[in-house]
């Protein structure tokens, strides 16, 4: 995982900023360097939802160590965006809130899912057991699941519905194209 490298040395280096320049440098200057700072982004509140994703997410990332408040935003920003947007994580605000997200979290050591599946699995949990309360089901479905143990990231119904809408749209454009050139 080539995000999770860049990450660690982001994140050990801006520690080691605050470490030596305690007194020296003021923490206004230290922010936007490294959003896994749990210095920079100390948590005033937690809210009761985030609390509740935080839990069920632990039980599919072990290596997940803590959290911050840029990760508390970016969960409720996910969950002010709407399912439609939401479900194609892979463009606009819902691309950036799990970027943030990822990128905000502090981690034990490499994480087994890759970037892709982390994302995937917030989705997944905000969906299905934050907003549709069915933790169970999920829970049943997914831990032990063997895409998401050899691959490191799962495909939902809605992510392969997204994919093939994309496909589509793009299949029907190319054979206009051909058909045209071919006459």
């Amino acid at each position: 995982m080539e995000w999770y490298a860049h990450w660690k040395i982001d994140y050990e280096n801006h520690k080691l900023r605050h470490d030596e320049n305690i007194g020296n440098v003021h923490i206004d200057e230290l922010i936007g360097e490294s959003i896994s700072c749990e210095i920079c982004y100390l948590i005033k509140d937690t809210p009761e939802v985030f609390r509740k994703f935080w839990k069920i997410l632990q039980k599919f990332e072990y290596t997940i160590k803590d959290y911050n408040a840029e990760t508390i935003r970016a969960l409720l920003n996910l969950l002010s965006i709407d399912s439609e947007e939401r479900n194609n994580y892979t463009k606009g605000r819902t691309r950036d809130a799990l970027d943030v997200m990822v990128e905000s979290i502090r981690y034990l050591k490499q994480p087994v899912l890759r970037e892709k599946g982390l994302k995937i699995i917030i989705i997944v949990i905000m969906m299905d057991c934050i907003e549709n309360d069915k933790e169970d089901e999920t829970m049943d479905r997914l831990i032990g699941n063997k895409e998401l143990i050899r691959y490191g990231y799962i495909l939902e119904n809605w992510n392969v519905n997204i994919r093939f809408g994309e496909f589509y749209e793009w299949y029907k454009e190319a054979i206009t194209d051909f058909i045209e050139c071919k006459d």
